[in-house]
């Protein structure tokens, strides 16, 4: 369960076959990296997601261990990072007043 609901329940993805797909991978390489999706949140809005999932056994009970990221704010995080980083001068810096260097 996530956070009192299970991914499998009606409308957690907002693509069903988003489902599908997870455990189609899962079944087939024993995880899942970095699937980006869409989940419907609590609140009723939509959220973009990373999704990273690994199965195992738990007491003999195989069982999926799944992480989701918000892709939002780690984009909103890197453009930040983008906005504040300054391209390098390509015109000589001036050391002296009287253009000396």
């Amino acid at each position: 369960a996530t956070l009192g609901r299970s991914a499998q329940d009606p409308g957690f993805f907002v693509n069903p076959a988003d489902w599908h797909r997870v455990i189609t991978q899962v079944h087939a390489h024993g995880s899942v990296k970095n699937m980006d999706l869409e989940i419907w949140h609590a609140s009723g809005d939509r959220r973009k997601v990373r999704l990273s999932v690994e199965e195992f056994d738990l007491d003999s009970e195989p069982v999926l261990l799944m992480i989701f990221r918000a892709r939002t704010v780690r984009k909103h995080t890197k453009d930040a990072d983008l906005d504040r980083t300054e391209e390098p001068s390509l015109e000589p810096a001036n050391e002296g007043q009287d253009g000396n260097r």
